[in-house]
Order: structure tokens, then sequence, then C-alpha cells
């Protein structure tokens, strides 16, 4: 609600709108003039991951675009930066394949009480998602501060214990990373620093360190967000915590989700798939959250393509039910009595 009503604004003082969102046809998407999708697929998990990591790359291409049309890159630079992003996938799947370390670091520190991220320019901005992801489904107290403002009262919360996260990947102020490190050292925090492959420098004044496989540098804020989200997952699962639905947290579920949800149903009957048993759960779960606008062309459309119902059974179904739509699609989808 807060982002439409910007956006409403923005158009209220005579803005153009250019949004960039995940689901097509929802309302954010249908009031702008022009929209980027992100193409992430459903997000089953209320704390985002793959939504997040699919925006970086999409607006890492629009910085692009504009430094052609401004010709600010040549070609063959254009060509160079993209070929470093296709290169993302398997790098990625490099890391998710190697995740021992992250999975000993979360054993070390998951029954901590206060984490904090620190970084510089580009590794401060992750450390905000990081820190973000850590206290969402983990529940412990986590900030993430600007590495140089350290010395302006956020230093004193440094205690002996206290977990401190760097973020070390941006080459330019590495040198003022590692002092910044040696600062909270000194005041008995432990520290886990996140660094480039080839970085021996950090190595030496870290307790621990999860290095980001080599790459350039508009690549390195993909990767390097990975392990940190990682990182929080294995915490809250040591604690025990319902990782997709951490508490007091709400997800949108609104008719444009349901659609693409829908769409993903057919596709998966197409190819002769079999509906996940959580994919239901959190189908049901989102209309009876009261959260999809139009209960009854959703409900005829999920039990069209889950039970290969006809639309006359369908409809006096979802008639028989009346205002009790979410049981009507229960029964749809699971084949529970009336």
């Amino acid at each position: 609600a807060d982002t439409l009503a910007a956006l409403r604004e923005a158009k209220r003082a005579g803005c153009r709108v250019l949004s960039v969102v995940n689901v097509v046809g929802s309302t954010i998407a249908n009031e702008s003039e022009d929209v980027l999708y992100t193409w992430a697929g459903p997000e089953i998990a209320v704390a985002t991951t793959k939504a997040y990591s699919t925006q970086l790359v999409l607006i890492h291409l629009l910085m692009l675009c504009i430094a052609q049309a401004q010709g600010k890159m040549s070609e063959q630079q254009i060509a160079h930066e993209i070929d470093c992003l296709e290169r993302v996938p398997d790098q990625l799947k490099f890391m998710l394949s190697n995740v021992e370390q992250v999975q000993f670091l979360a054993s070390q520190f998951f029954n901590g009480h206060d984490m904090f991220f620190i970084g510089r320019n580009i590794d401060y901005a992750l450390s905000l998602e990081a820190s973000l992801k850590l206290k969402e489904i983990s529940y412990i107290h986590s900030e993430a501060y600007a590495a140089g403002e350290l010395k302006h009262g956020t230093i004193s919360l440094i205690e002996n214990g206290t977990l401190v996260i760097a973020l070390c990947t941006y080459r330019p102020l590495l040198e003022k990373m590692i002092s910044n490190i040696k600062e909270v050292k000194a005041r008995g925090a432990s520290v886990i620093a996140v660094i480039n492959e080839d970085d021996a420098q950090t190595e030496t004044v870290a307790d621990y360190v999860i290095r980001i496989p080599e790459c350039e540098s508009i690549a390195t804020p993909s990767l390097t967000i990975v392990p940190l989200q990682l990182f929080a997952y294995y915490i809250a699962s040591l604690k025990g915590c319902d990782i997709d639905k951490p508490r007091n947290l709400a997800k949108e579920f609104r008719q444009g989700a349901a659609n693409m949800i829908i769409t993903e149903i057919i596709e998966k009957k197409r190819d002769g798939q079999v509906l996940k048993p959580e994919e239901i759960d959190f189908m049901i779960n989102g209309l009876v959250n009261g959260e999809v606008a139009d209960y009854q062309m959703t409900s005829f459309m999920m039990a069209v393509c889950c039970r290969g119902m006809n639309e006359t059974e369908t409809i006096a179904m979802v008639g028989r039910t009346e205002t009790r739509v979410p049981e009507a699609i229960g029964a749809l989808l699971h084949g529970e009595p009336e």
C-alpha cells in the first residue's frame, strides 16, 4: 500500500512511472506507464530471495541501457558487462553446492542476541538486505550500519562476543574496512568477513571469512547476497523458526499473484507434473487470508486445472459454498468430502 501510494502521488505530480515488478497484471503494473518484469515466478516464502536477486540484475541491465543511450559506454564494454551477468547463474550454482562453511558459521552463532552488519558503498546496501533477512526469519536483533559511521556512536554497541559481519567486496575502500574490523575486534567482537576470492589481506584480521568467486564488479552484489541469505536461513533453521512464514509478517496475495500461480499450475498439468502439497496449502492460505479479490474466478480456474472438473461441476461446487470459497477450494484440490 505504501508503494502504491507513492506511485499515485508521483502521477499526481505529473511524473511518468516506470515500475519494476514481478507479478503480471498487478495493481502497480496496471497503474504504471512502463513496466519491467523480473519474471522470478511465485515467491512461496514471505521473506523474498529470488525476487531480490532478479531485481538486482534487472536494475543492472537498466543501467547499461541508460549508459548506452547516453553514449557513456561502448558496445564492447556493454557486451562484456552482460557476459559477466550471464555467468552469474553458474557461479551461484557452485556457491549453493558448497554451503558447508556457511552452515558451520550458523552453528557457531545461532544463539546470539545481537548481530551487526557493516559495509561501505555497495556493500552497505547489501548489508541492509542481509540484516533484514536475518531479523525477519530468525528473530535475532540485527542492524546494518555504514562502516564509515562506526565512530559516530554505533561502535558503543559492540561488546565481548558481539557478532559483526563485515562486507569487504568493494575494493576501492578495502583498507578502510580492514581498519573497521580492527576497531570492532579491539572491543571484543567476533568478525565474519565476506571477501573476494583473491583477498588475502582481510583474512589476516577477521575471525572467519566467506569467499565470493572471482567476478567483475557488476556481478559481485548478486553473488555476495546469497551466502548472507543462506546464513539467515541456517540460523533460523537451527532455532526452529518457521522460515517460510515468519511471525507477525504477512505476504500480500492479490489477484495478480493468484493468476501467476494458476498459470504455473496449467504449465505443470501440461507437462504431466503433480502439484506439491505445500504449493496447494500456500494457495489456500493466501485465499483464506482474504487478499484475493475475485474468489469465484480463482476457484473456478484452480478447480479446472487441478482436479479436471468441468465448468458445470465447478460452478455447482462454488455455488453450494456461497461465500465459503476458500473451503470450497480446499475440497476441490484435496478431494475432501462435502
